[in-house]
């Protein structure tokens, strides 16, 4: 399992889609925001904020039955109304944005010539809110177009949101990757694991290309507002989006991707799993190499560079931890041998009572110490006899061999107790003919 945790603050917020769940969400975000702006809140510790809405179309009267306007709003831009309303209300600053998103530079050209602002340099949050598939795809040309001069995938978040009648969905990732293609031709993704058994911290989440390159638009459905589409699913959409906001400017962990919600009570999670990243990062694979349609997403533009592989980097960490594990079962192996080596001997001399309470945890001053000291086996080989045992522990050693000479440095103790913080190495006396190993 993965952990998503953020490591950006964005200064810079874009809703695209002021319809259904984008009127719903703007008044929930305005609060929030100014929840923790230090201008406008005694706990706030964000600096203000650009919060910039992005619709073209204009308030209907058939927009009133689900959408956030009242009637007096007929005739007016969507953007316009909610960045006036709730500026207003809530005192932060939000910024309409009246033309259609249609080239891969809009966003970019707005924020430095409207508000001065280079988004390349500053980390920002694009909420889709919108209802065609050509609108996301050339959001996220845009996404992809801020971050490639600087290679930063982590500092642009996108949350994307869509809904039918009754259900919706909420995922969210970067503008990045998870695997670079040419691993896939080197046999590089047959190596990987297809689970782990540990938590692991990422900073980034990969997005589905394949999804957003063969999602089709429903012929002849219209507008949102056409669509059979309920208030209530819009406001259930907007408190998901505005859960994963909280959480992203909170920096709390996040183990999932994406959520489905359903108005007959029913819903799911896509949790961030190896196999699931795998598995994201096969389709990749496949849609950058054979897509035909791979220019509409502009994901030429993104750098396909190791270095910005979210499974590659996740790999490390993962290596490294598996290796750990597997040594540490190694040395617990070795430690078993080891005692029941001893019981061997044990027995062999009749002393079988004793060394299985001193091995198990019997009712003298050192039982169950045995089990928690960590063993090294240097055996030389085969036919050499068990010279090495090596014991150390932390805290002071304190364990008792009662069929074995103990030797500390050049002092041989006879069988019996032994305290101290020294290694001891351990004599067995058995033959090569008596070894157990």
């Amino acid at each position: 399992m993965f952990n998503f945790i953020p490591s950006t603050i964005p200064h810079n917020i874009i809703v695209v889609g002021c319809g259904g769940t984008g009127s719903r969400l703007v008044p929930l975000l305005a609060q929030f925001i100014r929840s923790i702006t230090r201008e406008y809140s005694p706990r706030g510790w964000l600096g203000t904020p650009n919060i910039v809405l992005c619709d073209p179309d204009t308030i209907e009267e058939k927009n009133l039955a689900r959408q956030n306007f009242i009637h007096q709003d007929i005739g007016k831009n969507k953007a316009v109304v909610l960045a006036e309303r709730y500026s207003k209300a809530y005192g932060v600053p939000i910024i309409p944005m009246t033309s259609r998103i249609e080239g891969h530079m809009d966003i970019q050209t707005f924020f430095t010539t409207q508000l001065g602002v280079n988004l390349e340099s500053e980390p920002c949050m694009i909420i889709m809110c919108v209802d065609s598939v050509v609108a996301r795809r050339n959001i996220i040309s845009n996404a992809m177009s801020i971050v490639y001069l600087n290679d930063n995938y982590s500092n642009v978040f996108i949350i994307d949101s869509g809904n039918e009648d009754n259900f919706g969905q909420v995922n969210f990732f970067n503008p990045e990757i998870g695997l670079h293609p040419d691993n896939f031709e080197v046999g590089v993704i047959e190596k990987l694991p297809k689970m782990i058994t540990h938590v692991e911290n990422i900073h980034s989440i990969p997005m589905d290309i394949k999804h957003y390159l063969e999602l089709a638009d429903n012929p002849g459905l219209g507008s949102c507002a056409d669509l059979d589409q309920t208030l209530a699913i819009n406001a259930l959409v907007a408190t998901n989006i505005i859960a994963v906001v909280q959480n992203y400017y909170y920096r709390k962990p996040m183990n999932f991707n994406k959520v489905f919600v359903d108005m007959l009570g029913g819903s799911s999670t896509t949790f961030n799993t190896m196999s699931y990243f795998l598995s994201i990062a096969a389709e990749s694979y496949t849609a950058i190499k054979s897509h035909p349609n791979l220019k509409e997403l502009s994901c030429m533009n993104v750098h396909l560079g190791n270095n910005h592989d979210i499974i590659y980097r996740m790999v490390k960490g993962i290596i490294h931890k598996e290796e750990t594990a597997r040594i540490k079962e190694e040395e617990a192996a070795k430690r078993a041998a080891i005692m029941a080596a001893v019981r061997t001997k044990a027995k062999a001399r009749g002393n079988t009572h004793q060394v299985d309470n001193e091995l198990k945890g019997g009712d003298n001053e050192a039982g169950g110490i045995v089990e928690d000291q960590v063993v090294e086996v240097k055996s030389k080989s085969r036919k050499s006899s068990m010279e090495d045992i090596q014991v150390s522990n932390s805290p002071p050693l304190q364990t008792i061999i009662t069929t074995a000479e103990v030797t500390l440095g050049d002092i041989v103790i006879p069988s019996g107790r032994l305290q101290g913080n020294n290694s001891v190495v351990v004599n067995t006396g058995l033959s090569p003919e008596e070894e157990p190993f």
